[in-house]
């Protein structure tokens, strides 16, 4: 049976961008077999064909630099999800990421993780997938256009242990 889980360890602090944003999984928590894999370089998950149940979490949150073992949160932080897609379904390089042309690039999402907001609420995804040829998968994150103070990696202690996303997969058949 094979099976992975990847996480995307904080090895910095990374600001949010307004709109999609791509996780890069750079950990092996568990790997075994020769049908998932992840590139080092990129952070992109690789299936080769065959059925697989895939979980995933995405989460981000405000820092703050002059007190790095705190989250600080908000009265009203700004809501958003993550969702699962293959790596080729992306929106064109100079596509403006209104909420139509969120949503609609949604119609090709593989899962639609549940909401989740910018106080450190993860957004979770749980789906099945059929392969029939290689693919190579991503997680992203989004919580509208208003991203000041936001982060998808906090690491201002140098711990090796933030962990802002991950994703297991279990191939079934």
């Amino acid at each position: 049976m094979d099976y992975a889980v990847y996480a995307e360890y904080s090895l910095t602090s990374k600001p949010m961008v307004a709109g999609w944003n791509t996780r890069a999984f750079n950990k092996r928590e568990v790997e075994e077999g020769k049908n998932i894999s992840l590139d080092d370089q990129t952070g992109v998950v690789t299936l080769k064909p065959g059925r697989y149940r895939v979980t995933a979490m995405s989460l981000v949150n405000y820092a703050d630099p002059a007190n790095p073992t705190v989250i600080p949160t908000v009265s009203a932080p700004p809501a958003g999800y993550a969702r699962l897609r293959y790596l080729n379904d992306a929106l064109p390089p100079d596509t403006v990421p209104t909420a139509d042309v969120i949503n609609a690039s949604n119609a090709k999402a593989l899962s639609v993780g549940t909401g989740s907001d910018a106080n450190a609420l993860p957004s979770f995804m749980d789906t099945f997938l059929t392969v029939t040829d290689e693919a190579k998968l991503v997680v992203e994150h989004q919580v509208g256009e208003d991203v000041k103070g936001l982060y998808l990696q906090v690491n201002e202690n140098n711990s090796v242990w933030h962990i802002n996303a991950r994703i297991t997969i279990q191939r079934i058949s």
